[in-house]
């Protein structure tokens, strides 16, 4: 980064900022909001005048498109993500549709990570875990008294294994997809597979080795609550990444 003096408030100062003026060799002009100060400081700042304050110029590199996000991580597009997946999300966990019911002490196998894996692979991890978010409050406000019942009354312990694992279903999707992106059927399959597990595992492993949910329970529900979520998962994911492969730009785990 380097910078030149100029007087705040002067001619220069405002033809500089407005990317008129002269600009180092080399650099980009980047300072968006520099017209402002320059062309109208507030007055008190009249004394500080003699100091000649520094624009900074900084090279094109630092505002690259990943420069740019970090400044605003979600976009438009994202946000709409986050609200069609998460609104997807309540719907799977007040109805019946986010339940299967299977012979079992656990009563019934779910679907309702399935939107998290979607948002995480189609918008990123930060969106992922949002939608998580929202899965995990619905699942809290429904079973909050069977979390903390296995969490043997410890309620930090409930609310970590009620949140820490939906939190992650997206985010470990996304990374899990970014390896195999050049081939996207496998990568979808390792996403949808990840994030189920990392719901399963998250939830389970909390619950019995900060709770007093009995072990015993490990091979009745993944015999069979697992099969047919991991199966629910890539029976989605699946082709749900083959039709967005059209719009490869709007993927954020399939961009280069």
């Amino acid at each position: 980064m380097a910078c030149f003096l100029v007087p705040l408030g002067s001619p220069e100062a405002t033809e500089t900022a407005k990317g008129k003026g002269p600009v180092p060799t080399g650099l980009t002009l980047r300072a968006p909001f520099l017209p402002l100060i320059a062309s109208y400081p507030p007055k008190p700042l009249y004394p500080l005048y003699p100091l000649y304050p520094c624009i900074l110029t900084l090279q094109e590199v630092t505002m690259s498109p990943e420069t740019r996000s970090l400044g605003a991580r979600l976009s438009t597009h994202d946000l709409a993500v986050a609200g069609v997946f998460g609104a997807l999300a309540i719907v799977l966990a007040f109805t019946p549709l986010g339940l299967i019911p299977v012979p079992n002490p656990s009563e019934a196998a779910t679907s309702l990570h399935l939107p998290a894996i979607i948002a995480g692979i189609l918008s990123g991890p930060i969106v992922g875990a949002l939608v998580g978010l929202v899965l995990a409050v619905s699942t809290w406000y429904l079973y909050s008294t069977a979390f903390i019942t296995f969490a043997g009354g410890n309620l930090l312990v409930a609310l970590a294994a009620a949140f820490l694992p939906r939190l992650l279903i997206g985010v470990t999707a996304y990374y899990a997809f970014r390896p195999l992106r050049r081939w996207p059927a496998l990568a979808a399959a390792v996403a949808g597979l990840v994030g189920t597990l990392t719901n399963t595992f998250g939830v389970l492993g909390i619950l019995i080795f900060l709770g007093t949910l009995p072990v015993a329970l490990l091979a009745p529900i993944f015999s069979m609550n697992v099969p047919i979520e991991v199966a629910l998962a890539l029976v989605v994911t699946i082709p749900t990444v083959a039709v967005l492969r059209a719009r490869r730009g709007r993927v954020a785990a399939l961009r280069d």
